[in-house]
């Protein structure tokens, strides 16, 4: 039993390691089959992955293939489905043997890939220039705002 365990360990996981800029998210691996697609987001590469297997997929083998865990699995799994614009699945809800509650599997038939766009730089913030209505109405305003005393203005 002791052998098994030192030859799994030993064994060489193929694949490309994901890094990611958020500090308070983990990488991954990217299987070798997605590496013209490493660049993209890591929802995307699992519905290509799922997609390429042709059959149901669970939590389990999406954390075996990506090495994240299977709490993330089920959580890219909920978030594909929520994307129904870019990826067309079904999905359904199974019992599997030993456990009390029920796991979602995927079957994805297409994901829709939109071209790659460059990063949105941030726009300059508009500054209005006051106009002769906008500095009326804000005088109006001004004067509306003040409180009456009963007393008369010289």
């Amino acid at each position: 039993m002791m052998k098994k365990i030192t030859a799994y360990a030993e064994k060489k996981q193929t694949g490309i390691h994901k890094v990611v800029a958020q500090s308070n998210h983990d990488g991954g691996r990217i299987p070798e089959e997605l590496s013209e697609h490493a660049d993209r987001p890591l929802y995307i590469l699992i519905a290509l992955w799922c997609c390429r297997q042709k059959s149901w997929v669970g939590s389990k083998q999406i954390s075996a293939a990506f090495a994240i865990t299977e709490r993330r699995a089920s959580f890219q799994i909920s978030y594909i489905l929520r994307k129904s614009e870019t990826i067309r699945c079904q999905t359904r809800k199974i019992k599997t043997a030993g456990s009390r509650h029920l796991c979602q599997e995927l079957f994805i038939e297409h994901v829709f890939l939109t071209p790659k766009t460059r990063k949105k730089t941030a726009r300059p913030h508009c500054v209005q220039t006051p106009t002769q209505e906008n500095t009326c109405h804000s005088e109006i305003r001004w004067l509306l705002s003040r409180c009456c005393t009963g007393k008369p203005v010289s």
